[in-house]
């Protein structure tokens, strides 16, 4: 683990995240901040979040 990163992990996500580069849902570095590295939801939260997807 790089103490210059800054893992983000979506809370309560149908399975657990590992604060690693490695971890299953393929985790990328954000374009603002590369220290900060940005883990997906296996819900697919982040498809509401950007307005891809609207609730039903």
């Amino acid at each position: 683990m790089n103490p210059d990163r800054i893992h983000v992990i979506p809370l309560g996500d149908f399975r657990e995240h590992e604060a690693s580069l490695s971890c299953w849902c393929h985790p990328v570095a954000d374009d603002d901040e590369p220290g900060l590295i940005v883990h997906r939801a296996m819900d697919g939260r982040e498809a509401f979040e950007s307005g891809e997807r609207l609730p039903s």
